[in-house]
């Protein structure tokens, strides 16, 4: 009993040993002894200059319904109302774009120039048109305002990439989750596909490492400049490499042959998986610290703030796990905020000089304006919602009005509330809108009642291809060692299965004498094959390749027919039939100039191997159950008259006629309503007001008014 009992004692010592030494965070060491203060401010009610200046700090501009809503509530009560905003449905996004469910086209660039800017422009054209018109008419702009905000951290843009899908997914990753909390936040965030291509992760491999994720992850994303060494930035774009993006979905794809094995130290820390490197941000001190500067600076004040305040602001949003809705209660809940110094010493952006003022002093159904005239105004403010200037956004401050800006911006604000002629048709033009949106339904359902007719009918050994396209070809066949035509193939079905699109090449292997079809693990949507294990890896893409000669059981190599023989009886199908596309190169497949780029030789060189490769894959019919004769491949016309994929489920005329809130604006947000001259002047103190023939262009001719 007495050695049972020194093994119990020596048992529970032990354990408490290591419960005591668990490890504490850096940051919980931190945060865990700051005092929140006193907070006897914010039981102050609420007058209308207290209540203009909170509504115009949080959202965008300060419109009278918005305002008269807080007077006479004490701050704490205010700050609880707008909180309260976040968190209802008032804040949702509303439907999805339409064309988020066609087929993403985006791989398409070069091969199908045509069809690619016939539906990119329109469709980015919609994400910033619905962007500005929930700006404009928002019932949360405290939303709004925290979207923009963290679309100036988490930055990307349209035109590196110039994928219209990819950016509103990117948009919605930051509607989605500015308001919910920073782990998620940043998880999702790593695996943006936007995000990955605008910092080359999808270039980064542990055969060739790129830092630049890794780089603006630590230091514009999560704990700023000095907070880590070059060191950690290596080790963590070895964590990073091999997270990528899907050319042909635009979905994020992890690539295992990318990857690095091994543990990585970071910020004194050894991790192995991407999203250990979330946690391992968080828990340092730096990164509460870090987003407390920055919304001190979005919210409160340019000059750089006290310590103390700084610490009060990290430690609200340690403490609450992170959640983004404590960062901003901590950060208008501080004397600063309310501080009389701190007032009118915000310079407003672009947002708030055209979409802010208009919420402010009314938007009308009737005018003449729209998002496309306030996307030209932002040009002119070198400011664009869409595509920021560079990786770490704009610097905002008085970046806004240097160089001449400051009085672009005043004939900005005279052009829009003074010279508008409120003369556009509104309920004419929407209807004309609404017709244009019902014929392209009508258009999407005759084509996929067509491509339904085709599939029904189909031979289930039959391939179906809606659209096919040259990607290029190589200039000098004669010469190459592995000459090739690539392809870009979109909506294939055979069978039961069906891929949204895919890119392969069709070639020569000279040195081993075979013919070919071959394509990359991420070079179809879904994948191209069940089982890429016999591939090889393209240490230099970081993926896996797969290529055989499927009428010649795989190869004349035995590791080509160990290739063959490793893959499904209904893989091989769909390899023999892609390679069956010999029949039809190059007359019936797209972009055909590209086959001819190399000259008359070149081009002859191709057709010799294409007739000879048409006898060694035969082209037999098939024939179905009721002895009915079918091709083995059939390619889907793209005439737009006949009702193409490009032009009758790509194209659209609805969203390039339209740029204004298909709704309208409500009255709250009327000109009517905001443009009372008892509401004009109390946007600024008397003192400040310029002058003018009346009271609204004593206000827009201030120069005051360009502050908040």
């Amino acid at each position: 009993m007495h050695k049972l009992g020194l093994c119990i004692s020596v048992i529970v010592m032990l354990s408490g040993c290591q419960q005591s030494t668990k490890p504490v965070s850096p940051a919980a060491e931190v945060f865990s002894v700051v005092q929140t203060g006193d907070d006897s401010h914010l039981s102050v009610v609420m007058d209308t200059a207290d209540a203009i200046h909170l509504e115009r700090r949080v959202g965008i501009g300060s419109p009278k319904y918005r305002v008269e809503r807080l007077i006479g509530k004490t701050r704490a009560e205010a700050i609880e109302m707008i909180l309260e905003d976040l968190a209802s449905d008032r804040r949702i996004f509303g439907e999805l774009p339409a064309w988020l469910s066609h087929p993403n086209i985006t791989f398409l660039d070069n091969s199908w120039r045509y069809c690619h800017r016939l539906s990119s422009q329109v469709r980015i054209g919609d994400v910033e048109t619905r962007w500005m018109n929930n700006i404009l008419t928002s019932e949360a702009p405290a939303h709004e305002r925290l979207v923009l905000l963290f679309s100036n951290i988490f930055v990307s843009d349209y035109k590196t990439y110039q994928s219209a899908e990819t950016y509103a997914q990117h948009h919605q990753v930051i509607r989605k989750h500015s308001v919910g909390n920073m782990r998620d936040f940043l998880a999702a965030v790593l695996q943006d596909p936007a995000v990955l291509v605008y910092l080359n992760n999808d270039l980064n491999t542990r055969a060739n490492i790129n830092e630049n994720l890794a780089r603006e992850y630590l230091e514009l994303f999560t704990l700023g400049e000095g907070n880590y060494t070059e060191q950690d930035i290596r080790n963590l774009a070895y964590v990073l490499a091999g997270e990528s993006v899907n050319p042909i979905s635009q979905k994020y794809q992890q690539f295992r042959s990318a990857k690095s094995s091994l543990n990585r130290l970071v910020l004194g820390r050894e991790i192995k998986r991407p999203i250990e490197a979330v946690d391992l941000v968080l828990q340092q001190p730096a990164h509460a610290r870090f987003l407390a500067k920055k919304f001190y600076r979005e919210y409160i004040s340019l000059n750089v703030p006290s310590e103390e305040t700084v610490e009060k602001i990290a430690a609200r949003y340690f403490k609450s796990n992170f959640e983004i809705t404590d960062l901003l209660r901590g950060t208008l809940s501080t004397p600063d905020f309310w501080a009389e110094e701190n007032r009118l010493g915000l310079i407003k952006d672009p947002v708030d000089i055209i979409l802010g003022s208009l919420r402010t002093l009314g938007y009308d159904n009737t005018s003449e304006y729209d998002t496309r005239d306030f996307s030209a105004l932002f040009t002119r403010m070198n400011y664009s919602l869409l595509d920021p200037p560079n990786v770490a956004g704009y610097e905002g401050g008085m970046s806004w009005v240097d160089g001449g800006l400051f009085n672009t911006r005043k004939e900005v604000l005279s052009r829009l509330l003074l010279d508008d002629d409120f003369d556009f048709d509104f309920e004419n033009k929407r209807q004309l809108f609404l017709g244009f949106q019902a014929d392209e339904r009508k258009r999407l359902a005759k084509y996929r009642r067509k491509l339904h007719r085709v599939k029904t009918r189909a031979h289930p050994e039959q391939l179906i291809i809606e659209a096919a396209v040259f990607d290029s070809v190589s200039e000098d066949m004669k010469k190459r060692r592995h000459p090739k035509m690539t392809l870009n193939l979109v909506g294939v079905h055979l069978g039961d299965k069906s891929w949204d699109g895919m890119n392969i090449r069709i070639g020569l292997n000279k040195k081993h004498n075979y013919a070919n079809v071959s394509f990359y693990e991420n070079s179809c949507s879904p994948a191209c094959i069940s089982n890429f294990k016999k591939g090889y890896d393209s240490d230099w893409r970081g993926v896996r390749g797969f290529e055989v000669s499927p009428f010649q059981s795989g190869g004349p190599k035995p590791w080509l027919k160990e290739r063959w023989a490793s893959i499904s009886g209904q893989d091989r199908l769909l390899l023999r039939r892609l390679f069956q596309l010999v029949h039809l190169l190059p007359d019936s497949v797209g972009n055909g100039r590209v086959f001819h780029r190399g000259g008359p030789e070149n081009e002859s060189a191709w057709m010799d191997w294409l007739t000879s490769q048409r006898s060694r894959a035969p082209f037999n019919d098939l024939k179905d159950e009721d002895g009915k004769v079918l091709p083995p491949v059939i390619l889907l016309k793209q005439d737009r008259k006949q009702g193409g994929l490009c032009g009758h489920v790509l194209s659209s005329r609805a969203h390039s006629s339209w740029s204004r809130p298909i709704e309208g604006i409500s009255q709250q947000l009327s000109v009517s309503a905001n443009r009372t001259d008892d509401w004009i002047s109390a946007q600024l103190p008397e003192g400040l007001l310029g002058s003018g023939a009346n009271a609204l262009e004593r206000l827009v001719l201030s120069d005051s008014f360009q502050l908040k």
